[in-house]
């Protein structure tokens, strides 16, 4: 577990892959390829925290519910910042 905590500090993207690449929680957390796909680019916090919570399997308790908002607010944050830097740039 403390490497996947070390990865995540790395950044969520490479929490993923390393999810992916030495475990099988990401497989056993979504049913398809497509959603991680799509999370790895758009919402990465979410899919990575998703992977932890959901990929042992079973219900996810509301502590996991928690942690998956927390990393959904902090996925929109990041991309409203992004959006406000861009909107900055383009005014000079």
């Amino acid at each position: 577990m403390c490497a996947f905590v070390l990865a995540a500090f790395l950044g969520p993207r490479f929490g993923i892959f390393v999810l992916w690449l030495f475990t099988d929680r990401m497989t056993r957390a979504f049913e398809n390829g497509l959603v991680p796909v799509l999370g790895f680019f758009f919402l990465p916090w979410t899919t990575f925290l998703y992977g932890l919570v959901q990929g042992g399997g079973g219900a996810v308790n509301p502590f996991g519910v928690l942690v998956i908002l927390i990393g959904l607010v902090i996925d929109i944050f990041t991309h409203v910042a992004a959006f406000g830097q861009r909107r900055a740039r383009a005014r000079y």
